[in-house]
């Protein structure tokens, strides 16, 4: 985006300082975890997630891999929620391998 953009233009492309920050976070349930007790530890990180201002876009199968942005209108997740999803992933005891990514803008993240 090489064009100057003006205030207008840069919130409605989220750029600038109108861009917002969030972060990916994965997970690998331990092999033969009942289907209800995956269940139950997702509704908890959903849960988890919702108490700290955060939404997330959720999918699983016998791995979870979750993209969390800041509940607020206009806003970043933080590196403190950043800290606080990694800890909660790695205290739950039927999940491995857990990784939680870097902050990257959540409307123009490259692959």
């Amino acid at each position: 985006m090489s064009k100057n953009h003006n205030r207008r233009q840069r919130k409605k492309l989220h750029i600038g300082e109108f861009q917002e920050m969030g972060f990916s976070a994965t997970a690998r349930f331990i092999p033969d975890t009942p289907a209800a007790q995956r269940e139950a530890i997702l509704d908890a990180f959903i849960a988890f997630i919702e108490e700290n201002g955060m939404l997330a876009a959720v999918s699983t199968s016998t791995d979870f891999d979750a993209f969390i942005i800041s509940d607020a209108p206009r806003g970043s997740t933080t590196e403190d929620q950043r800290s606080a999803v990694h800890s909660w992933l790695s205290t739950q005891n039927c999940v491995t391998d857990s990784v939680v990514g870097e902050m990257v803008d959540a409307w123009h993240a490259s692959p």
